[in-house]
């Protein structure tokens, strides 16, 4: 859960690499071990798949979205920066039991 946010923070605001580029890299490193995961976990009885498909549908429309925005408009990255900011600071404030969402 949440590997894609924290791929996307390492190879974006540490590695520097650019938004679209670190996003199909997100993809790909991220989709070929969860393939092995999704099957070993199947197996054992441990994937809810409901759940699951909430953050995948998430993940998936975050991804695209940054990724076209970039694309298309020069200034895009700052603002995906800042958001990117916003979302890590909600996940940490939440992981903290600051507050309820």
């Amino acid at each position: 859960m949440g590997m894609g946010l924290f791929t996307l923070i390492v190879l974006v605001l540490i590695a520097k690499i650019n938004l679209v580029e670190a996003n199909a890299l997100k993809v790909f490193i991220i989709a070929s071990y969860t393939l092995v995961l999704i099957f070993i976990f199947n197996y054992k009885g441990l994937v809810d798949w409901r759940t699951g498909m909430y953050f995948a549908a998430g993940q998936g429309a975050g991804g695209y979205l940054a990724a076209h925005l970039a694309s298309i408009y020069k200034k895009a990255d700052v603002w995906i920066y800042r958001l990117l900011i916003v979302v890590v600071l909600v996940v940490i404030l939440k992981s903290f039991g600051v507050f309820k969402l």
